[in-house]
């Protein structure tokens, strides 16, 4: 017994001794159990093939047709489902892609058909890519707005652009510090502050002055509900002046202090009788010591010291009190008198005397006198202290002549008197 799996055709009979079995709805055996030809179903089948415009033909009955993928394309057949699945392996070959990206002005193209093309982002740039979604988001990370600040910096934004700039009237909350030239045009220039530090030695005014100047110009002094104090350059006079205000609301007295770059240290000194007034800029006061006064500058402590040299004798001299005076005097005689003072009745009406007298040989002798003048010009003496070494050296007396009082020592030749002399105030 013979069993055919297969299809089988037969073109010019067959006889069949035996049993023949048929399954399928394709064959019919007629009543001599003959199978024809005209009872058997053959398919439809192309005897070429055409691929992309090349045939290809069996060259026999056990020819194979197989099909091989290219690159991108899978072939996978089925014998159980008598399939054959051919698949796009690389999706991206059958879609309209760019096969080469540029990124300012640098292009990168695939090196495969594999490779990858991977975004990198930069400081303040986040990329986020999602496989479901197929989306890749840029976003920024880093300044996300610009915010102006008022009277400080100003900020504008359109498509495309932002703007940053100062406003017409800027403000400096904290320090400034300017590197280069600072120049302001405005017409007015206030400076609030506590301290003000100026590096450069000489501060210019009246810079826009061209040609004959007539603009005075200097420092003045704010001081509230008081007159203002200034010093200034007074181009009318061509000297700089002082305008020094009491503690008051009323004018300040304004005086030249400078004549030719140079000070006037004083303006007027008085003794109460003389008067000094400095005669011009460079004028000196000089400090004179006189006898036993003395009189010493000290430049490095801008003082003068008035003093008394007690090794020297005072010739005349005279220290006044209210209605009083004191004074001191020496004389030597030459003969039988000297004259021990003279005083004006115009000025002192009385005066009193401590006379020392001294002669060659040591002897010693002294004295306390008064003398006083009346209205009369009448002159009265009298001598209420005397003491000596040895024998008295001289007898005094006292005489008006010509408005002056004339205090005498009747003597010997070569006694010396030194005097102390008190006055009381007519």
């Amino acid at each position: 017994m013979a069993t055919v799996n297969k299809n089988f055709r037969v073109k010019n009979g067959l006889t069949v001794e035996g049993n023949v079995t048929i399954t399928g709805t394709n064959g019919t055996i007629n009543s001599s159990n003959i199978l024809t030809e005209a009872t058997v179903a053959y398919p439809n089948v192309f005897a070429t093939i055409s691929a992309n415009g090349t045939s290809v033909v069996a060259d026999s009955s056990t020819d194979t047709l197989t099909l091989t993928p290219s690159t991108g394309i899978t072939i996978v057949g089925n014998a159980t489902s008598d399939t054959i699945t051919i698949t796009n392996s690389d999706l991206g070959s059958a879609q309209e892609i760019f096969k080469t990206v540029s990124a300012n002005g640098t292009s990168i193209v695939a090196d495969s058909n594999t490779d990858t093309l991977t975004l990198t982002p930069s400081t303040g740039i986040t990329i986020v890519g999602n496989a479901t979604s197929d989306t890749i988001t840029i976003t920024n990370s880093g300044v996300t707005g610009l915010t102006g600040t008022a009277n400080e910096v100003e900020v504008s934004a359109s498509t495309g652009s932002v703007t940053v700039g100062l406003p017409d009237n800027v403000t400096i909350g904290n320090n400034l510090t300017v590197t280069g030239n600072l120049t302001v045009n405005g017409t007015t220039t206030t400076l609030n502050t506590d301290t003000l530090a100026v590096e450069d030695n000489i501060i210019m005014l009246n810079t826009n002055v061209t040609g004959t100047p007539t603009l005075d110009a200097g420092l003045e002094v704010e001081r509230g509900t008081y007159t203002n104090a200034k010093i200034y350059w007074n181009e009318t006079a061509n000297a700089w002046y002082l305008a020094t205000p009491g503690d008051s609301a009323g004018a300040a007295t304004e005086a030249a202090i400078a004549t030719g770059g140079s000070t006037n240290l004083f303006n007027t000194i008085s003794d109460g009788t003389n008067t000094a007034t400095p005669d011009s800029s460079n004028d000196t006061l000089t400090f004179a010591g006189s006898g036993a006064i003395t009189a010493t500058v000290n430049a490095t402590s801008d003082t003068v010291t008035i003093g008394i040299n007690p090794s020297l004798e005072l010739a005349v001299g005279f220290v006044t009190l209210p209605d009083a005076a004191f004074g001191s005097s020496s004389a030597t005689s030459s003969g039988s008198t000297v004259v021990i003072d003279v005083w004006a009745t115009a000025t002192y009406s009385t005066a009193k005397y401590l006379v020392q007298a001294k002669n060659g040989s040591g002897d010693i002798e002294a004295t306390e006198i008064l003398v006083s003048v009346d209205g009369a010009n009448n002159v009265y003496i009298t001598e209420y202290a005397n003491m000596f070494s040895n024998a008295s050296l001289a007898e005094y007396t006292a005489t008006y002549a010509s408005g002056n009082v004339t205090v005498t020592a009747t003597t010997t030749s070569g006694v010396v008197f030194k005097v102390s002399s008190t006055y009381i105030e007519a």
